[in-house]
């Protein structure tokens, strides 16, 4: 079985910018994604609060759409501090499904 190398974007931000990354994920072209709830401590977490609420996003798509939309990304959501954003290289078998 042949594997194909594609991109794996993973956008951790908090909860109160769920409609935001939506927006932006989608005026990117990236329509293909998952998403679910996560928990975590650090700089955005209030003080007194043991943890956050956060969403965590991830997309397959290739290195040419990864960089489209990493430029939409930097444009609208990496000036908020309130946002993680990360890549990998993941092998999958159906690439077809990520075009």
């Amino acid at each position: 079985m042949r594997l194909h190398t594609m991109k794996r974007l993973t956008i951790i931000a908090a909860e109160t910018l769920h409609s935001t990354v939506i927006k932006t994920l989608h005026d990117a072209e990236v329509h293909h994604y998952t998403f679910f709830n996560v928990r975590g401590k650090g700089d955005h977490t209030r003080d007194g609060d043991t943890d956050s609420a956060n969403i965590r996003y991830e997309a397959i798509m290739s290195p040419h759409a990864l960089e489209e939309t990493l430029v939409v990304l930097r444009e609208r959501l990496l000036t908020d501090a309130a946002i993680i954003v990360y890549v990998q290289d993941v092998d999958v078998v159906r690439h077809q499904k990520f075009m």
